[in-house]
């Protein structure tokens, strides 16, 4: 197996949509924003269809950019009332708390341990 000599490189690229009659580039879009963008779509449905109907809280495991796209997503198709924040860098957590209920206005708490964030 060949060792990877870039082990902390993320993927990156850009997706252009173009006009379909005339496969003129209509804008460059960034293609980590839009599978980010997915993802959390592909959350929210999922919750949308597979949740209780009396779900209001939710569990984030990972508080980076992914983890604050779903949460948002979420909010669109549930009832969220209070989400527990957990990830390995206690600090991204506390971070990604205190950013998402004052722009959310839910309650955000940091789990202090994946055992307690999924007990949620």
């Amino acid at each position: 197996m060949a060792k990877d000599v870039q082990p902390h490189r993320k993927a990156s690229g850009c997706t252009p949509p173009r006009e379909r009659s005339t496969s003129r580039r209509l804008a460059i879009l960034d293609s980590t924003f839009i599978t980010t963008l997915r993802t959390a779509a592909a959350t929210a449905v999922a919750a949308k269809y597979l949740a209780r109907n009396d779900a209001s809280t939710v569990t984030v495991v990972g508080c980076g950019m992914q983890g604050r796209a779903s949460l948002e997503a979420l909010l669109l198709v549930r009832p969220i009332r209070e989400a527990y924040a957990f990830d390995v860098d206690g600090a991204a957590a506390e971070r990604f708390a205190s950013e998402m209920q004052a722009s959310l206005d839910i309650k955000v708490r940091v789990a202090a341990t994946l055992d307690d964030a999924i007990a949620q």
